[in-house]
């Protein structure tokens, strides 16, 4: 994590946690990306901790960033899109390469 980054000297380090709430429901739970209560993202994500992990105490660092669009959401004939993709630059022998989430998740 580049938030939290490891330290091998210290074996008494505190674990680390990182949570990823939203998608299609964030503004129905949190509001609008732009405004929301960042307190309120917190306190949820520290409840889903509790309830997966049992009683844990107050974090000793928590930080809560809203990242907009960062997971690909695909659309219908996403798939045979890429493959023809793949087709057409294989046919055309391009020297190209599709990298990334964008296309393969």
């Amino acid at each position: 994590s580049a938030i939290f980054p490891l330290d091998p000297s210290r074996p008494d380090a505190s674990p680390r946690i990182s949570l990823m709430l939203g998608g299609e429901w964030f503004a129905e739970h949190f509001g609008h990306p732009g405004s929301c209560s960042h307190t309120l993202i917190r306190d949820m994500a520290l409840g889903a901790v509790r309830q997966y992990m049992g009683s844990v105490g107050e974090p000793s660092r928590c930080d809560v960033d809203i990242l907009e669009k960062c997971i690909p959401h695909y659309t219908l004939g996403h798939a045979a899109k890429v493959r023809h993709l793949y087709r057409l630059i294989a046919e055309e022998r391009l020297r190209l390469s599709l990298v990334g989430s964008s296309f393969h998740g």
